[in-house]
């Protein structure tokens, strides 16, 4: 059985060995400090974690037979499996070319048996503790065709986050299912899913371009060099959202003004978000009309909010004909009010849908 140091194993190698080889082979490698039957997570508190799983959709019952023609591999025996044996191979060359130039090691996540309903992250979601994530900023996959795909798993996530990976030349898709969506989900840390350069997956076509993948391996290592944090800094974090302020978007930009007499308070706008976060987690407790009332007032146009509209003649904080809401915003001149606007609005919708289906049923 392969059980030996991969820093220096070539892609073919990746590419032929069986599930158990790799995975010992990884854990002898990267000598994790926390693992799981289906996860091994290598804790460097860097504020990125690359991710790939190591399981794929071959049947193993033949042998891989790479075929190489000019700048393409694919398997004469049926599927290739670069989805995902490609992200674990860029994930050995970002953390040996880093270790090489004594860059910042990032954290890594290698699961098994994404292809099974995610079994390896769901794991890792339920064994790996908030604060040993501390830290980390973008949970990044190389789990996606083509060459310059991102996708987002995250409900909410900020612009801050979209500027960053669009400026590595990626621009956002839609996609179906990739493990990290688990991470996502419980962790409310953004995680996106890149792609790696193959093509077809899960069928006998499948193939892998392979100056696509070492285009996405370079910009790996760039985004170790630059990390989200240089760009845009956080102003502060939320003991709610300890590790995920780039979903709801902590920036200096947001906040700059906010203690200048333009706009709300820090203390103000952080009273906000907790609200938020308590009728996100629908708190039927919490979602009444005195916290919208109370939201408002924070805004400081409480008695506005409170007026009839002139068209469909209801409070103005169940106006459906939208006359309120643009004379609201008209108001508002500050970028960041309208910003706080706009979530209300999303609220008011989500809290009159809740009422509702409650009436209804």
């Amino acid at each position: 059985m392969y059980n030996k140091n991969l820093f220096n194993a070539s892609l073919e190698t990746v590419l032929k060995l069986g599930d158990v080889s790799l995975w010992n082979s990884l854990d002898k490698t990267f000598q994790p400090e926390i693992k799981g039957n289906d996860f091994m997570f290598k804790q460097n508190r860097s504020p990125i974690c690359f991710v790939a799983h190591i399981d794929t959709v071959r049947d193993n019952v033949l042998p891989v037979v790479l075929e190489k023609t000019n700048n393409v591999i694919r398997n004469k025996n049926g599927i290739l499996g670069a989805d995902d044996r490609a992200g674990v191979f860029a994930i050995l060359q970002i953390y040996k070319k880093c270790m090489k130039k004594g860059l910042p090691l990032p954290n890594v996540l290698f699961t098994d048996l994404e292809e099974t309903g995610g079994m390896g992250a769901k794991e890792f979601c339920t064994i790996v503790q908030e604060q040993e994530l501390e830290g980390i900023r973008l949970f990044i996959e190389y789990d996606r065709k083509g060459a310059n795909q991102w996708i987002d798993y995250t409900e909410a996530i900020s612009i801050h986050v979209s500027k960053y990976l669009n400026s590595f030349g990626y621009h956002e898709n839609a996609g179906s299912y990739s493990d990290v969506f688990d991470i996502a989900e419980t962790f409310l840390i953004p995680a996106i899913n890149l792609s790696i350069g193959y093509y077809e997956q899960h069928t006998t076509k499948e193939y892998l371009v392979l100056d696509e993948m070492w285009l996405n391996i370079n910009r790996g290592i760039q985004m170790v060099k630059n990390p989200i944090e240089e760009l845009y800094p956080l102003e502060f974090i939320y003991d709610s959202y300890q590790n995920n302020s780039y979903i709801l978007g902590s920036y200096n930009e947001y906040y700059k003004e906010f203690d200048s007499g333009k706009g709300l308070s820090a203390q103000d706008c952080e009273h906000i978000y907790q609200s938020l976060i308590l009728i996100r987690d629908n708190d039927k407790d919490i979602v009444s009309e005195e916290l919208f009332y109370e939201f408002l007032a924070l805004v400081g146009e409480k008695e506005y909010i409170l007026e009839n509209c002139p068209d469909c003649f209801e409070c103005a904080m169940y106006c459906t004909c939208g006359r309120i809401e643009q004379e609201y915003k008209e108001k508002l001149k500050d970028p960041l009010l309208t910003f706080i606007l706009s979530l209300f609005v999303t609220i008011r919708e989500e809290f009159y849908y809740e009422e509702s289906i409650s009436n209804y049923n």
